[in-house]
């Protein structure tokens, strides 16, 4: 696994452009969306999700999932607000949902050489309460995830914890669209920082 700082330059002053308050009226499903998309991108990972599951359900699942299928991905992003059909790849990370308390890295060289997915994860849990967890995930970055993935996605995850604490989403289906008519993340990577 190497070390490359460079890759990571964008993906700091997205996190840093980030702002700490919300308007309560932001819809963060949307925002989280935007916020995955540009994270999956700017790792140069193939996929992504944010999964936030209810740890009192009997079966777990996730309440709400947002995914972002790279454009570097060999398929095309799923369509703009389209429930997907097919289970989701993020479903395969489920069983690992209550135990997981610290980011978790996977790497298997020899699916990587065979050209086959889910050769390298980064999962990152984030407790909102004591009966919500956010598994953050990130799949097939060439050559994997290291420690200065972790550092990044650390920060990243302190910011998306407070979006989630201050505007939890309220939808509950699976959404996965790279162009939405609105940007709201647009604004929050322009605003320069006080």
């Amino acid at each position: 696994m190497t070390y490359d700082s460079a890759l990571f330059t964008p993906l700091n002053q997205l996190i840093q452009s980030l702002p700490d308050t919300f308007d309560s009226t932001i819809n963060s499903t949307h925002l989280l969306n935007q916020i995955l998309s540009k994270v999956t991108d700017l790792t140069k990972s193939k996929y992504g999700f944010i999964g936030i599951v209810d740890l009192n359900q009997k079966i777990i699942s996730y309440s709400t999932l947002i995914e972002s299928k790279s454009n570097r991905s060999n398929s095309s992003p799923l369509p703009n607000n389209i429930r997907t059909t097919l289970p989701s790849p993020a479903n395969r990370y489920l069983p690992i949902a209550k135990s997981i308390k610290e980011i978790h890295f996977l790497f298997d060289e020899k699916r990587e050489k065979n050209g086959l997915p889910w050769f390298s994860t980064i999962l990152l849990p984030i407790e909102i309460s004591n009966n919500v967890k956010v598994i953050i995930g990130l799949c097939d970055k060439k050559d994997g995830y290291n420690a200065f993935s972790k550092k990044q996605m650390s920060a990243l995850s302190l910011k998306l914890r407070k979006i989630i604490k201050q505007c939890p989403p309220k939808d509950n289906v699976s959404v996965s669209y790279k162009n939405s008519p609105s940007n709201v993340l647009d604004f929050c990577y322009t605003t320069p920082l006080l």
